[in-house]
């Protein structure tokens, strides 16, 4: 299931989820917000989609914030490659 606020966050989590996908990964979902969200839910396992940047650096900002994991979907690829 995919989340955005802190209230969504904790409505799936209730609901049966084990892992929540934070939507949108480059803004709702950026380190800052879920290094926030970190003190009011520790015991939600968050995974940021869409518009995560997969160079090392962003990646290791997201899993310092303890993520579980990083949806990154097509951005994983060059476009020269795809095409």
């Amino acid at each position: 299931m995919g989340s955005s606020s802190v209230d969504q966050i904790g409505k799936t989590h209730e609901l049966g989820a084990e892992v929540v996908r934070i939507m949108s990964g480059s803004q709702v979902g950026s380190p800052s917000y879920l290094k926030a969200t970190n003190g009011m839910m520790l015991w939600a396992s968050k995974v940021p989609a869409r518009g995560v940047i997969p160079t090392w650096d962003k990646l290791k900002q997201c899993f310092d914030v303890l993520v579980t994991r990083v949806r990154m979907g097509l951005q994983l690829f060059q476009k020269d490659v795809l095409a």
